[in-house]
C-alpha cells in the first residue's frame, strides 16, 4: 500500500513527499512534469516512484491509484496555485483549478481509496483580523482564485457526504507557504531572500503594513503526515498554519538581519490589490493529532537561505 502525493515536484508536494519517505513510507509521486532530481535529493530509492501524470486526465488517475494499490491520497497540485497567478485569468482558474479537484476525487472513490486529503487554502475564510476556524462561514478572496479554492473544499465535502463509506475525504487549508526546493515561487519570503542573496537590497515600494501568516513547507507536510496516518479523523476540515502573523516589513527585516549588508526600501501600506486575510486557527488539529509548528520566521528565514546558498534542505 502507497501514498500518492498529486503535484509531487511542488513547493508544498515535494515537502510531503520528502517527510512521507523520510519516514519509511511507500510514495508515489504524480506529477504533470518529468521527475526532478534537484528538489528530492536524498531520497531516492525503491520507496519513491515516480509517474508522470496529469491531473485533468481521469482515466490515468483512476489507473496509477489502482496499479500501485495507492491507500492514501495527498492532493497538493493546483493549475492555478497563487491568487497572483489567476489575475486576468478567471476562466482558467476556475476551471482547472476545479476540474483538477473533481478528477482526483472521482479517482479515489472509483479506486477505492481509503483516506483523500485535499489541499486547499485559508483564501476561502476572506480578509480580516479575527482568526478562521473551521466552521468560519467560507468568503473566499482573491477572486477567482479564492473561489475555485472554495468551490474545490465544497466538492471534497460533497464527496465525504454522499460516498464516505467508500473513502474518507478530508479538506485542508493552508496559508502563504514558503520553504526549501520551489523557494523562488513562494509568496515574499522566498523571493525576497533571494533578492537579497543576489543584491542585497529587499526593495516593496507598497506593502509593509501587509500582515500575512508565512507557514513553512516542512510544518505543512508534517500537518499532512498525521492526516495520512491517522487512524481515524474526528472531521472533515482541519487548518494547517501557524496561527501568527508577521508584517513585511518584519520580513524584510528577518532577512536583512541574516543577510548582513542587506539594504530594507520598503514602503507603507498594503500592496496593489491585496487584502488581509485572516489567521487561521489551528486549535483542531492540535488538539486531535499533536500537530505543533516547529518553524517562525527565523528559522523559516534561515532554512531558505541555506537552500539558495548551499542546496541543503
Amino acid at each position: 500500500m502507497s501514498i500518492m502525493v498529486t503535484g509531487g515536484y511542488g513547493l508544498v508536494g515535494s515537502a510531503a513527499v520528502r517527510l512521507l519517505a523520510q519516514k519509511g513510507e511507500e510514495v508515489v509521486v504524480y506529477d504533470i512534469v518529468a521527475r526532478d532530481a534537484e528538489f528530492l535529493r536524498g531520497i531516492d530509492g525503491p520507496r519513491v516512484k515516480s509517474v508522470i501524470g496529469d491531473t485533468l486526465d481521469l482515466p490515468r488517475l483512476i489507473d496509477v491509484m489502482t496499479d500501485h494499490q495507492v491507500e492514501v491520497v495527498v492532493h497538493t497540485a493546483a493549475p492555478v496555485s497563487t491568487d497572483i497567478a489567476a489575475k486576468g485569468r478567471p476562466y482558467q482558474t476556475i476551471r482547472e483549478n476545479i476540474e483538477t479537484v473533481l478528477n482526483c476525487a472521482e479517482a479515489a472513490r472509483l479506486a477505492k481509496v481509503r483516506r483523500f486529503i485535499h489541499v486547499g487554502s485559508g483564501a476561502v475564510y476572506g480578509g480580516g483580523s479575527e482568526p478562521a476556524n473551521e466552521e468560519t462561514p467560507l468568503s473566499p478572496s482573491g477572486g477567482a482564485y479564492g473561489v475555485s479554492k472554495a468551490a474545490g473544499d465544497m466538492i471534497v465535502g460533497m464527496y465525504g457526504t454522499h460516498y464516505g463509506y467508500v473513502t474518507e475525504y478530508v479538506a485542508t487549508r493552508i496559508v502563504f507557504v514558503y520553504g526549501p526546493g520551489r523557494a523562488e515561487e513562494a509568496t515574499y519570503v522566498g523571493p525576497l531572500v533571494a533578492a537579497a542573496l543576489r543584491s542585497h537590497e529587499v526593495a516593496i515600494p507598497r506593502g509593509g503594513d501587509y500582515r500575512a501568516e508565512f507557514t513553512h513547507t516542512y510544518d505543512v507536510a508534517r500537518g499532512l503526515y498525521l492526516l495520512a496516518k491517522a487512524p481515524r479523523l474526528q472531521h472533515a476540515v482541519y487548518n494547517i498554519g501557524t496561527g501568527r502573523q508577521y508584517t513585511l516589513w518584519e520580513v524584510a527585516d528577518e532577512i536583512a538581519r541574516q543577510v548582513p549588508g542587506t539594504r530594507v526600501n520598503v514602503g507603507p501600506g498594503l500592496p496593489e490589490g491585496r487584502t488581509i486575510r485572516r489567521p487561521l486557527d489551528i486549535r483542531r488539529i492540535a488538539e486531535e493529532l499533536g500537530y505543533r509548528p516547529e518553524y517562525d520566521l527565523q528559522a523559516g528565514v534561515s532554512s531558505v537561505k541555506r537552500w539558495l546558498t548551499t542546496g541543503e534542505f
